[in-house]
């Protein structure tokens, strides 16, 4: 039986770091990065705009991809249809954004649908809660977006 020998961790660790100086994990660094374009919105929305902004600026700033190139955004949809799952007082509907995305050149089309409920008898809290789901849809396209633009390949 052969005693474990104490300087070989060491050594295998210094061994590692040294080989891993020159080899990088993860993506390669970007060559612009992205900034919030036009976004254009030609529906009855009247908070859906500014949403699309503000998600689009903190999409790129959480992946930490804040450059020159615009992504620009068009609202090509945003539906309103009620859902099978109202009852009594409390109202349910769906809440659909399609948006396409531009940048570089290259353009990205996304779909999405949210539920949402609200009481039926109160006009302010049905307001409220359609603009919180369209809200909600605009961060979530916006950070797909983002991600897409970042990752996608390059067309050649």
């Amino acid at each position: 039986m052969t005693t474990p020998r104490p300087y070989i961790l060491p050594f295998g660790v210094l061994v590692c770091l040294h080989a891993g100086c020159g080899f990088h994990v993860g993506r390669p660094p970007l060559s612009g990065g992205y900034a919030v374009g036009g976004v254009v919105a030609p529906v009855p929305e009247p908070e859906l705009p500014d949403a699309l902004t503000s998600a689009l600026a903190a999409a790129i700033r959480r992946r930490g991809a804040a450059g020159s190139d615009p992504i620009s955004a068009t609202v090509v949809a945003a539906d309103l249809a009620p859902s099978a799952g109202s009852s009594g007082e409390i109202a349910s509907w769906n809440a659909t954004l399609r948006v396409r995305f531009e940048s570089r050149g290259r353009a990205w089309e996304e779909q999405r649908t949210l539920p949402f409920a609200a009481a039926s008898t109160d006009p302010a809290a049905v307001a409220a809660a359609r603009a919180g789901a369209f809200r909600r849809l605009a961060g979530i396209l916006a950070e797909d977006a983002v991600a897409w633009f970042l990752f996608a390949p390059e067309a050649p």
